[in-house]
């Protein structure tokens, strides 16, 4: 096609429409060829960033168990430990308090019967170390019974 005439502008327009319509067109084709490549490495390292989450959060969940576990065996050993603890400290209790009404039996045989005050204070320091161990030794059985709150 021949350039138009000079003065008609008409014909320029005519003229020029078409290529200009085409320059938009190659544009647009342009503009959105650019886009789709930038979206294409959006949504990939989208993906990428999902699946390496995904990763990370098996890891924590792979971690969380094994330190569960860990916890689960330590609070047993702990648990076995406080109780051999305990039985030990009971027994010696109970040693204790048998020790404590084995001297007070024989300070209560050593005073001398024409010193009543002495005496009665020897006789109510026995009956009190009696006391202490059966209540120690009464406890004790029901601990060894398996019965709560004792």
């Amino acid at each position: 096609m021949a350039p138009p005439e000079p003065g008609t502008t008409a014909l320029w327009l005519g003229f020029l429409t078409p290529a200009m319509t085409a320059a938009l067109i190659v544009t647009q084709l342009l503009i959105k060829q650019a886009t789709d490549r930038k979206l294409e490495r959006v949504a990939e390292a989208a993906r990428i960033s999902s699946e390496d989450a995904a990763h990370k959060v098996s890891q924590v969940a792979k971690v969380a168990e094994v330190t569960a576990a860990k916890s689960t065996q330590q609070l047993e050993e702990i648990k076995v430990i406080s109780e051999k603890t305990h039985t030990l400290v009971n027994s010696q209790h109970g040693l204790a308090l048998a020790l404590v009404l084995e001297k007070a039996m024989k300070i209560s045989h050593l005073t001398p019967k024409e010193d009543a005050e002495g005496t009665r204070l020897a006789a109510e320091e026995v009956v009190k170390a009696k006391n202490a161990l059966a209540d120690h030794e009464a406890k004790q059985r029901l601990v060894d019974l398996g019965v709560k709150g004792s």
